[in-house]
């Protein structure tokens, strides 16, 4: 072998081992970006989840609000109803 057979034969190495390398990084490259479009469609689903979720407390809350409202509609209306009754019986008379 001559000298310009061998640094051909290393040129050669060489570029097999840079293609080599280069298929490697695209193999983990072309991995990442699938984990990254895994990981994107996983967090609109979760994203999309909690809008429902905090939809469903929004209108839970909405409807609690409501039914303590009513709850204290009626205890009013029952406290005024009392106090009605009692001075209509004579209940504030202040003479014995």
């Amino acid at each position: 072998m001559t000298i310009p057979d061998q640094h051909d034969q290393y040129l050669v190495e060489r570029i097999n081992r840079v293609e080599r390398e280069l298929e490697a990084q695209k193999a983990i490259i072309t991995g990442l970006v699938t984990k990254s479009a895994v990981t994107d469609t996983l967090l609109e689903g979760i994203r999309d989840a909690l809008k429902d979720i905090k939809e469903q407390i929004t209108q839970t809350r909405s409807s609690i609000s409501r039914v303590g409202f009513i709850f204290l509609a009626a205890f009013v209306t029952s406290f005024v109803g009392a106090l009605v009754l009692f001075i209509v019986k004579g209940g504030l008379s202040l003479v014995p």
